[in-house]
Parts: structure tokens; sequence; C-alpha cells
């Protein structure tokens, strides 16, 4: 297998790549040899290596902004929950609930 350090082509990956790059992309990986092998194309794809990761999380700058980032998608993901359960519950209070036949 030719390597890359960071990112590697399924193309390029089998099930043997599974300490490399995880068992997802391994898969992906021998499934597209696998479908290419029986005349089914495939559009190639490619994965991110196991160190790749490390090198992201060993990468404090990115890692505090990317925590921030998501704390504040998720704040703002919440807020907005809240603000459609109020509507709701204020759409429910003023609905009239009498069933006429």
């Amino acid at each position: 297998m030719t390597q890359g350090r960071f990112v590697i082509p399924f193309s390029q990956l089998r099930m043997t790549d599974v300490d490399i790059v995880g068992g997802k992309n391994a898969s992906l990986g021998e499934l597209l040899s696998q479908l290419t092998e029986a005349g089914i194309r495939v559009p190639d794809g490619f994965a991110t290596t196991a160190e790749a990761f490390r090198v992201f999380l060993k990468e404090p700058l990115l890692c505090r902004k990317d925590r921030r980032e998501r704390r504040a998608a998720d704040t703002a993901d919440a807020l907005d929950e809240q603000r459609g359960r109020r509507e709701q519950r204020a759409g429910i209070a003023g609905r009239d609930e009498s069933i006429t036949a």
C-alpha cells in the first residue's frame, strides 16, 4: 500500500490497514476493491489516518477553538429548542380545545 501520512485513498486500503485508518475506513477500502473487481464502478474516497487524528489532538489551539465552537453551537441549539417549546406551549394554551360535532 502506498501510504500518505494523514490521508489515504480508499482504493489503497484493505482490511489489513485497520491499525492505520480504523475499521470502518478499512472496510470501505476493502468493499471498494471487491466491487471494482466485480466490474462495479465506485467513486474513490479517502480516509484520514489515526496519526492525523493524534496530531490534531496535540494541537491545543485547534482543540480549544473547536471545543468553544461546539459549546457555542450546543448553547444556540438549546436556546432554539427552548424558544420552540415556549412557542408550542403558548400555541396550545391559546387554542380552543372544545370539540364540536
